[in-house]
């Protein structure tokens, strides 16, 4: 081994370079398997999209339910503001009943007024 030779030249003795060259091919070939491979990385990449693509569809499943209790309730309150909308309307169509009936009676009692005021001044025309 080449490592070996080299350790023997700069004078460590047959054993000890054989042990240093041994302990240096081990560290690299672990530091090898450690290493993430092409293979590694594209099953990463498929586990994280398919990941993202549950997610996604989770998320729009809920927002659907969402969307739905909101137009629920939208609806809910759209019929409550008709519905009270109603309720003022017919009270203002009454008031305004009174309001005819009572300008009505008001121009009566002003036409008898007028009449018993020329009839006082003029009692001969009555």
């Amino acid at each position: 081994m080449k490592g070996a030779r080299r350790l023997r030249e700069a004078g460590l003795d047959e054993q000890q370079a054989e042990t240093i060259a041994d302990l240096l091919r081990e560290s690299r070939e672990l530091d090898l398997v450690l290493l993430a491979t092409k293979n590694d990385l594209a099953d990463l990449r498929n586990a994280t999209a398919a990941e993202f693509a549950e997610l996604r569809n989770e998320t729009k499943a809920e927002l659907a339910v969402l969307r739905h209790d909101v137009d629920l309730r939208f609806t809910a309150l759209q019929a409550e503001i008709d519905r009270r909308f109603a309720t003022v309307d017919g009270k203002f169509a009454t008031v305004q009943t009174e309001i005819a009936s009572l300008e009505w009676m008001v121009g009566g009692i002003g036409f008898g007024i007028l009449l018993l005021v020329i009839r006082s001044f003029w009692p001969g025309l009555g």
